[in-house]
């Protein structure tokens, strides 16, 4: 875990590499040192993965190895010789405007906020949970957007948004007035109207 965080990865992408690792440690008992090809990938055929959970399996062991060889951990990579999925290009899939105009002009302040975020500005759930008022500026119409893997931009604030900003009464913490995560953020955007 310490060697993650020296590498600056999000606690998220910790928490997944640790659970993928311990899982497969237990699994294989004290095997893990010196695994072969075929015990992995059996591993993961009977895991029933798709093919983005395989893909990401299959690179966070690879790094974990990579972590042991590169700390003089004697082990045996099985990583390598595993094919990894090929993965379809994922084209965005936009919500439609006229329900999400109308989303928006009901909801209440938090939540409209959240749609406009994401509909206006093209945020993402996790860009949504961690913006703070401090990275607001109505003035110039910005805002600083830190987004996954922790990489940076500033995005415009269109009109709409701004009105919805600007109506806030709290303007310091969290711009949707909680501290909430990414998978809560997506998941109430997306219940059921």
């Amino acid at each position: 875990r310490t060697a993650l965080k020296r590498r600056n990865l999000r606690p998220g992408s910790i928490d997944k590499r640790m659970s993928e690792v311990h899982r497969w440690c237990r699994h294989t008992g004290g095997g893990w040192r010196h695994p072969d090809r075929e015990q992995l990938e059996q591993w993961l055929d009977d895991r029933d993965l798709g093919a983005r959970s395989r893909y990401a399996a299959i690179s966070h062991l690879h790094q974990f190895y990579t972590w042991c060889q590169r700390e003089d951990i004697e082990v045996t990579d099985p990583t390598i010789r595993v094919e990894r999925p090929r993965l379809p290009r994922r084209l965005p899939r936009p919500a439609n405007r006229a329900v999400t105009d109308a989303l928006i002009a009901q909801s209440p302040a938090p939540m409209s906020i959240m749609l406009a975020l994401m509909a206006d500005a093209g945020l993402r759930a996790c860009e949504v949970a961690v913006l703070r008022w401090a990275d607001v500026d109505l003035y110039a119409s910005t805002m600083h957007v830190t987004g996954k893997g922790g990489h940076e931009r500033v995005v415009g604030i269109p009109k709409r948004l701004e009105l919805l900003l600007a109506g806030c009464d709290d303007i310091e913490g969290p711009v949707i007035g909680r501290t909430i995560t990414a998978c809560r953020v997506s998941q109430l955007v997306n219940a059921p109207i």
